[in-house]
């Protein structure tokens, strides 16, 4: 099925704000200023990849994780 001009527009740009959003958590992942605070964020990326979450319009499964220090 051909999607017309318009709608594949939207479809992309749909997909280019959820990539950029995906982007911006992936940067906000890195460790917290307090251990605590990292292990919190770390139990709640647990909590997200339970769930079965794809990147729209694929078979992709988003994941999540807190980064080491650089």
């Amino acid at each position: 099925m051909k999607l017309a001009p318009e709608r594949k527009h939207l479809t992309n740009l749909l997909k280019m704000v959820a990539y950029q959003a995906e982007s911006d958590l992936v940067r906000l992942l890195a460790p917290l200023s307090s251990a605590h605070r990292t292990r919190a964020i770390a139990a709640l990326c647990q909590e997200l990849n339970r769930t079965p979450t794809f990147f729209p319009g694929t078979r992709l499964r988003t994941r999540c994780d807190v980064r080491g220090p650089r």
